[in-house]
């Protein structure tokens, strides 16, 4: 649960020393600095998604045995009581901030650049270049009048991963 927070602190101080050191700025300009440090982000973040808002959804799987809610990962926990209120404080938060956050931060950027996302009939070549270049992974492949269905994709999975986990 704490490796995505670790890689981008990793990234933050990577691109962190490289603003710092102006000599190494002779071999990156700020704009591929940044825009490495945006693709390696998104990249663990689309990497970790499914895998983290499975074990977020485990946290409210609970299972009733003799009139007490135990945590079906693990019998020892109690569900709605005593430090499960906390870990479900903190998995709300996640859910709002990673798991509906990051798809809707895609549709976001999506829309934001939607006349800049291909380059046959983008506004300005220069600002396609590079949001190609940081965000490409996710509307690339598809054609320009279906260039938000990576985030129908995550929302997919999502549901695929919470439904599953909940329902069966």
């Amino acid at each position: 649960m704490l490796l995505f927070p670790l890689i981008l602190a990793m990234v933050g101080v990577a691109y962190g020393l490289t603003k710092l050191f102006s000599w190494r700025r002779n071999k990156y300009t700020p704009e591929s600095v940044r825009t490495q440090a945006v693709t390696l982000v998104l990249f663990f973040a689309f990497t970790l998604y499914t895998g983290v808002s499975t074990r977020i959804f485990r946290l409210f799987k609970c299972s009733n045995i003799e009139g007490i809610w135990y945590l079906s990962a693990d019998y020892t926990v109690k569900c709605r009581e005593g430090p499960w209120n906390v870990y479900a404080s903190v998995a709300g938060v996640c859910i709002v901030v990673y798991v509906i956050g990051l798809p809707l931060f895609q549709l976001y950027v999506l829309l934001k650049n939607r006349s800049n996302l291909h380059r046959e009939d983008c506004d300005d070549p220069q600002v396609q270049r590079r949001v190609e270049k940081e965000f490409g992974s996710i509307y690339a492949h598809y054609t320009p009048k279906a260039f938000y269905f990576d985030v129908v994709d995550l929302l997919r999975r999502l549901v695929l991963t919470g439904g599953l986990i909940m329902m069966g």
